[in-house]
């Protein structure tokens, strides 16, 4: 029995615009974790998906300390929502992947954000440029 969602609704209520960005697609590890988050709200009965055990929803800067937290156990490095965001999109440019996709898969509507990450300048594009443009 697989866990996959119409349709999971992120709202951070501290956007600019104040939209839901809709989570369309999971992948299996994803999902599994959607899933043990659905399964312990559901005990609380609470409408959020990532619930304290009261059944109350994380603040902003618990989920920033606990991305920290299990970052650094996990990779060594504490990673905050900023830089994963900024990591994800910087590679999803740097391995040419549609801006739309991406955008699709972050929940973001904001065509400016995505290029501000996709712009960034590498090495390896800069080569790519002067080997496609070599006369």
């Amino acid at each position: 029995m697989g866990l996959r969602p119409v349709r999971i609704n992120i709202k951070a209520e501290i956007t600019k615009t104040d939209e839901d960005a809709p989570l369309e697609k999971l992948d299996d590890e994803l999902a599994n974790v959607v899933r043990a988050a659905y399964n312990n709200g559901s005990r609380h009965k609470t409408p959020y998906l990532f619930c304290g055990k009261l059944g109350k929803k994380h603040s902003y800067t618990r989920v920033n300390v606990y991305l920290k937290e299990v970052s650094q156990k996990m990779l060594g490095v504490k990673i905050t929502p900023h830089y994963f965001r900024h990591r994800f999109l910087t590679e999803c440019g740097k391995a040419q992947i549609s801006m739309v996709d991406a955008m699709r898969i972050a929940g973001i509507k904001d065509v400016a954000v995505v290029t501000k990450y996709y712009s960034h300048s590498t090495d390896d594009g800069q080569d790519k440029v002067l080997a496609v443009t070599k006369i």
